[in-house]
C-alpha cells in the first residue's frame, strides 16, 4: 500500500516536472502531430519572411485552436482578434527556438482557455 502511493507521488512530481519545463527539450511531450505543428519554432520565426510558410503556420494553429475549443466547450481559446494566438507564439518561438510548434500550441491553449457557459461563445473578429 505505501509503495503504491509513492509510485503515484512519484509519477506525479515527474507529471509537474514535465509540464513546468518552460524550454527543456528533455521535458517536451512527444506527440504525433499532423501538418505544420510538427516543425521547429525556428522555422515557424523564419517564415515571416516567407507568406505561403507564414499562412501554413497560420493555419495550422487555428485549426489547433478549433481543435481545442471542439474537445471540450466548457473550456474556450476566444482570443480578442486573430492576431493575438500568433504574436503569443511568436513571442514564445523567438524564445524557445528548437521547441516543437505544437509545445507553443499546447501552452497557448493553456494559458488562453477560459471556462464558458454554453452560448457565451464568441468568434474573434478577423483581419486577413
Amino acid at each position: 500500500m505505501r509503495i503504491g502511493r509513492i509510485l503515484r507521488a512519484t509519477r506525479f512530481t515527474l507529471l509537474l516536472g514535465a509540464l513546468a519545463g518552460a524550454g527543456d527539450a528533455a521535458t517536451w511531450p512527444e506527440i504525433t502531430t499532423v501538418g505544420a505543428g510538427g516543425d521547429t519554432c525556428k522555422q515557424w520565426t523564419q517564415a515571416i519572411k516567407e507568406p505561403s510558410a507564414r499562412y501554413q503556420y497560420r493555419q495550422w494553429l487555428f485549426g489547433f485552436i478549433s481543435g481545442y475549443n471542439w474537445r471540450d466547450i466548457s473550456k474556450q481559446i476566444v482570443p480578442p482578434d486573430s492576431t493575438a494566438p500568433l504574436s503569443w507564439v511568436d513571442d514564445f518561438c523567438k524564445a524557445n527556438p528548437d521547441a516543437p510548434i505544437y509545445i507553443a500550441a499546447g501552452r497557448l491553449a493553456r494559458q488562453m482557455a477560459k471556462p464558458v457557459k454554453a452560448g457565451e461563445g464568441k468568434k474573434p473578429q478577423t483581419t486577413r
